[in-house]
């Protein structure tokens, strides 16, 4: 499962409560959540390996 966590300007963070199948709803998800705030998030989605991958936005 993808799980999305979420970067505080103090450097802690944490996990929403969310779990995806695939990456690309991760991303979806992500997309929506930035939108929201304007490009003010820093989000990283968790692959099920541990890999990192830093939302960056439309890239």
């Amino acid at each position: 499962m993808f799980r999305i966590f979420k970067v505080t300007d103090d450097g802690d963070g944490d996990f929403f409560e969310n779990e995806f199948h695939t990456r690309k709803s991760a991303r979806q998800f992500c997309k929506k959540l930035f939108d929201r705030a304007a490009g003010q998030l820093n989000l990283i989605i968790v692959h099920p390996d541990g890999t990192e991958e830093k939302f960056v936005g439309y890239a």
